[in-house]
């Protein structure tokens, strides 16, 4: 996957991005959670982001994800699909949506994980603090 979001990001003229194995934890955290859910979504459990701790007010539920995973730098985005049967396949839906368009070709990124578990595709991303 991240072979492609780098080949999409260069034909648009931006920095190719590095596997980072905190994001790709964070990207595993939440497509488990959507298997336990059996729904797509960012959030986690029953309003939790997951092992039971409460969301800070104002803070995003992958931002929780991927500072818990122990990344360093600033969680920048998430997407997440569901029931796609190849990369191709979710890296075009993906690009056909705005806001996850959005979360691939953002200048600041640097990093980035992902994880496919059941029929849940997440993508996290990251910048530098």
């Amino acid at each position: 996957m991240l072979q492609q979001v780098n080949q999409i990001r260069k034909s648009n003229g931006l920095n190719e991005l590095q596997l980072n194995i905190p994001l790709i934890k964070a990207s595993n955290w939440q497509a488990s959670n959507q298997v336990k859910m059996n729904k797509i979504s960012h959030d986690g459990p029953e309003g939790t982001y997951t092992q039971g701790m409460k969301l800070t007010k104002g803070n995003a539920p992958h931002d929780q994800r991927v500072l818990a995973c122990k990344f360093t730098g600033w969680p920048w985005g998430e997407n997440t699909a569901e029931g796609h049967v190849n990369i191709t396949n979710v890296m075009t839906d993906w690009m056909k949506s705005e806001g996850h368009k959005e979360n691939i070709l953002r200048a600041e990124s640097k990093y980035f994980g992902a994880a496919k578990v059941g029929k849940y595709w997440v993508q996290s991303f990251g910048k530098d603090n």
